[in-house]
């Protein structure tokens, strides 16, 4: 029911106030259930089951929000950009509240996740429907601080870095859902993992939706090396995921940008005297150091 009154509220000028209600109500849902969460551990040392089933915990909360998210951008033609903007927004500033009290660190950390999550639905949507700069304009309006009781604030881009989010990665590699199974990039294979089931319905085939998660990873990592953050690792850059010495996720954008859909990233590498190919070839050069065979 929710779906079908966004459809609604979408196209028509004058039901944009009841568009941003439905929306941010469901945002507030989310962290209702973020500042409910606990940030102190019961023990000196987290166990990975109990680290399973919190990060489960914030991917299922995007269970009412995240169709709202891909069919909202899926059908907006850009005039409520800034509503997918508010979103992001308020769920860093809901992940990045800082307690009063002792906390740990991982658990304070996992409060962001749905804001990742967010920012993965809205750019894997919105570069599967041709609009490039939905990310970049989300990445230059949103912003939240570095760390933990430091008043700097920086982009979401790298508010939302998987370091951040995480912290240690390598606890994903002892979930038991795994059945033993580790993975050379554990954050962002259980990103993939997590996000599949709400993007089926937009990309059913899972080598298609593999390739797209890849591509956001790809966009997220050059945002961040390109405005002073080191780029994300992840699947991304895994031995498979090359052509020959390009990324596949590159050359991918390459096309885009050809193709005359990329004018948002030409301007984003312009802001910073870049050419297309010196951005992407630069970058190309830090990435290939992320490889990691298994």
């Amino acid at each position: 029911m929710a779906v079908a009154r966004l459809k609604r509220y979408l196209p028509d000028p004058v039901r944009r106030i009841d568009l941003h209600d439905l929306v941010m109500n469901t945002v507030d849902e989310v962290v209702d259930f973020i500042t409910a969460q606990p940030v102190t551990a019961e023990t000196v040392s987290v166990g990975f089951d109990v680290l399973d089933t919190m990060y489960a915990g914030y991917f299922a909360t995007m269970e009412k929000l995240a169709p709202l998210l891909i069919t909202g951008v899926w059908h907006d033609d850009g005039t409520h950009d800034s509503l997918w903007a508010d979103v992001v927004q308020r769920l860093i500033d809901a992940g990045s509240t800082v307690p009063t009290h002792t906390f740990n660190s991982l658990y304070l950390a996992a409060r962001l996740i749905p804001a990742l999550a967010s920012v993965a639905l809205i750019s894997i949507t919105a570069t599967r429907r041709g609009r490039e700069g939905l990310l970049l304009s989300i990445v230059e309006e949103v912003d939240g601080p570095t760390q933990i009781g430091i008043d700097q604030r920086v982009n979401a881009a790298q508010v939302l870095h998987y370091g951040r989010v995480i912290v240690n990665e390598d606890n994903i590699n002892g979930f038991t859902r795994w059945g033993g199974n580790k993975w050379l990039y554990p954050a962002s294979h259980l990103f993939t993992a997590a996000l599949r089931h709400y993007l089926i319905g937009l990309i059913p085939n899972k080598d298609d939706y593999e390739k797209a998660f890849r591509g956001f990873e790809y966009r997220l990592g050059l945002i961040q090396r390109l405005t002073s953050d080191r780029a994300i690792s992840g699947e991304y850059v895994g031995e498979w995921a090359w052509r020959g010495e390009e990324p596949v996720a590159e050359i991918e954008l390459r096309k885009v940008i050809d193709r005359g859909r990329g004018t948002a990233w030409e301007e984003f590498f312009t802001a910073r005297e870049l050419t297309v190919d010196a951005a992407l070839t630069e970058h190309r050069a830090v990435i290939v150091k992320y490889q990691r065979w298994g």
